[in-house]
Parts: structure tokens; C-alpha cells; sequence
């Protein structure tokens, strides 16, 4: 997984034995390379707002995805249509969102 995250964010949930239940990745491979690149550039990186938009994989299909909205304020959408048999918590999808909004804008 730590291959995978250096080119793009990801993150694995899983449950209390260890067992995968989510993968929440970033959705655009040239988002998280251009956002990356941006970081290496001195005194402005930080002041370039590069979208992150993660789609969440159960079972190795995308379930849904959770996307930033730039507002004054930051929005985000957060979607799990795909998970038809609601195999992941919610509460513990929304504890995600919160966590890729915080660890994202470190």
C-alpha cells in the first residue's frame, strides 16, 4: 500500500480483526502528481488550491467517492450509492471523510 500511496493517496479501512473493508484512493492519478509537484515549489505551493477527490473501492469495486467543493468555506460531497448492501458503516464513512480532510491538507 505505501507503493500505491506515493503516487497517489490511499488509504485502507479496515475492521477490528484486520479485515479490508474499504480502500478510499485518489480519483485523478495527474490531480495527485500535479499536487505533489506543485508542493516542491517554494513560498507559492501552498497557496495553489489542487483538488483531492477520493473514490472508495469495496470488494474492488467503487462503491462511491467523497469530492471537495473549493467555497469559501471547504464542501464536501460524500457518496456511497454503489454500496447497495450497506456494507460499511456510514458513521465511519463520514469519520473518514473528516480524516482525509485533515491529513490531505497537512
Amino acid at each position: 500500500m505505501f507503493k500505491q500511496s506515493l503516487i497517489r493517496s490511499t488509504w485502507t479501512v479496515r475492521d477490528g480483526n484486520e479485515g479490508e473493508l474499504m480502500i478510499a484512493r485518489e480519483r485523478s492519478l495527474v490531480g495527485a502528481i500535479a499536487r505533489r509537484a506543485i508542493d516542491f515549489v517554494p513560498d507559492i505551493g501552498g497557496w495553489i488550491p489542487i483538488p483531492y477527490n477520493f473514490e472508495f473501492l469495496i470488494d474492488g469495486t467503487v462503491a462511491g467517492g467523497m469530492d471537495r467543493k473549493f467555497q469559501l468555506r471547504d464542501r464536501y460531497i460524500v457518496d456511497l450509492s454503489g454500496d447497495h448492501d450497506k456494507r460499511v458503516d456510514r458513521r465511519l464513512v463520514i469519520a473518514l471523510a473528516i480524516g482525509l480532510d485533515a491529513l490531505q491538507n497537512r
